[in-house]
């Protein structure tokens, strides 16, 4: 089951391998927003907020337990808002 902290190492791995710059990591990934920033080879900017199907916290009672459905659409439908949000804000 991928935690929030293996989504977020797998994304770095990923930039890394495929050319992407100016990668900028965020030193607690526990808190809510974006975890990664980066410039793909053409330029664009690229946020990132690593969710995973577990809770990443120790001693949280759904840590090691998979995220219900309407756990998942709910988490999906916040990144949503935060994605559409973030994209009014960022001239590019």
């Amino acid at each position: 089951m991928l935690t929030e902290s293996n989504v977020f190492t797998l994304a770095i791995k990923y930039l890394e391998e495929n050319g992407y710059n100016n990668i900028i990591k965020k030193a607690d990934i526990i808190q809510h927003g974006i975890d990664v920033s980066a410039r793909s080879p053409t330029g664009r900017l690229l946020l990132i907020e690593a969710e995973g199907e577990t809770s990443s916290k120790m001693g949280s009672k759904l840590h090691g337990r998979e995220f219900t459905s309407s756990q998942k659409e709910n988490h999906f439908g916040e990144r949503l808002v935060e994605v559409d949000s973030i994209s009014f804000q960022t001239p590019e």
